[in-house]
């Protein structure tokens, strides 16, 4: 994990932990994605695709069904956060894209 994805997620950990109780699950693509944006780009759909598993085994486990899971993406990884929702066999209650600058 490089250390800005680190930082970034750092802070919507806190953010949303002043909220409540909640677990996470990252998903690390920063080997795929890589300047220049193009191979990056290259990259989401398979990203998303096993994003999409990983919801649907969720789901049908019981362990969060897909009405309670919230998919959050920053800059192209918000791209593959709404490509995963659309895979997923259901869809997930939130996903949010999502692209600021600290």
């Amino acid at each position: 994990m490089n250390v800005t994805f680190f930082v970034y997620v750092k802070y919507i950990f806190s953010d949303y932990l002043g909220y409540g109780d909640y677990n996470f699950i990252v998903v690390d693509w920063s080997a795929l994605n890589v300047l220049p944006y193009v191979p990056a780009r290259m990259h989401t759909a398979g990203v998303a695709n096993q994003t999409a598993r990983l919801l649907n085994a969720l789901d049908q486990s019981n362990l969060v069904p897909a009405a309670r899971q919230h998919v959050i993406g920053h800059s192209l990884g918000g791209q593959i956060a709404g490509m995963a929702g659309a895979a997923a066999k259901k869809r997930p209650g939130r996903i949010t894209g999502k692209d600021f600058y600290f």
